[in-house]
Formats: structure tokens, C-alpha cells, sequence
């Protein structure tokens, strides 16, 4: 036989998708709970994620019991969803958090400032009343001996 063809019958295996182990996961489905803990979202938002049309070829089946219809994911679908890089959101998630954490201390560092002048203005008060509190012991006597001008006697 030549080179050529021994080379048609030596076919290349099959190149899985980046993330798949096993060419039999390819047909597996998968329950929205399981993609939930393999996308490391809640169940919530696989479901919207369905409803939505984001995993192909997803569909409802008899749940075990029997009662009810259950949603199911292609393998396939939640390797490709694993593999797409996360959208800006997250990005931007991860700036608010910082600026979050920055406000924070911003706001530990005024109300720190805050609890001292509440501290000043309480001493200057008691201040303000000592001397209030001494100009009237002051006063009755220079009131004696002042002149009233507008009280007949």
C-alpha cells in the first residue's frame, strides 16, 4: 500500500471542545442545579439563562417522580458557557467593590473625625455654660447700683 493510502485509513481522533473529557460526555444532559454549581451561579439565573435561549438544544423532561417537568442542559452547551470569558459586568463589578471598600474607609475616617469635633463642641458647651453661669452671679450686683431710668419711684 503507499504512504497515501495508509494515511486515509489512519484517521485523526476526533478534537473534543476545550473542557470536555470524554467524547461520551458530549451527549450527557445536565439538571439546572448541576449547571448551577458548574457556572458557579444560582439556579435562578441558569433558568433565566434558558428561558433566555443562551444553551442550545435545552428542554424539559418528566422529572423522576414523575410530577412535573424538569429542564435539562446539553454537556456540550454548559462547556461552551464555562469557556466564554465573563462579560465587562464583572469588570466593572469588581471596580464598584473596590470604590465600595474605598467609601468605606472614607467613611470610618469622617466618622472618626466627627466623634472628636462631637467631643470638642460638648466641652466648649460646658464652657460656654460655666461662664453664662458666672456672669450671672456677676450681674445682680451691677444691677443695684445702676440708675433705672424708666421706672418711676
Amino acid at each position: 500500500m503507499s504512504d497515501a493510502t495508509e494515511n486515509e485509513n489512519q484517521k485523526e481522533p476526533l478534537a473534543l471542545p476545550p473542557g470536555v473529557d470524554r467524547l461520551s460526555d458530549l451527549g450527557t444532559l445536565l439538571t439546572l442545579q448541576e449547571v448551577a454549581e458548574r457556572l458557579q451561579v444560582s439556579v435562578k439565573t441558569v433558568r433565566r439563562m434558558v428561558t433566555a435561549g443562551k444553551f442550545l438544544g435545552s428542554h424539559q423532561v418528566p422529572m423522576q417522580s414523575g410530577k412535573g417537568l424538569q429542564w435539562v442542559v446539553p454537556y456540550s452547551e454548559v462547556v461552551k458557557a464555562e469557556n466564554t470569558p465573563k462579560p465587562q459586568a464583572t469588570i466593572a463589578s469588581s471596580k464598584a467593590t473596590e470604590e465600595l471598600s474605598e467609601l468605606r474607609t472614607q467613611v470610618q475616617q469622617l466618622q472618626a473625625r466627627l466623634d472628636v469635633q462631637e467631643a470638642l463642641a460638648t466641652e466648649r458647651a460646658q464652657q460656654l455654660e460655666q461662664l453664662h453661669t458666672s456672669f450671672r452671679a456677676l450681674m445682680p450686683a451691677q444691677a443695684d447700683r445702676k440708675k433705672r431710668r424708666w421706672r418711676k419711684t
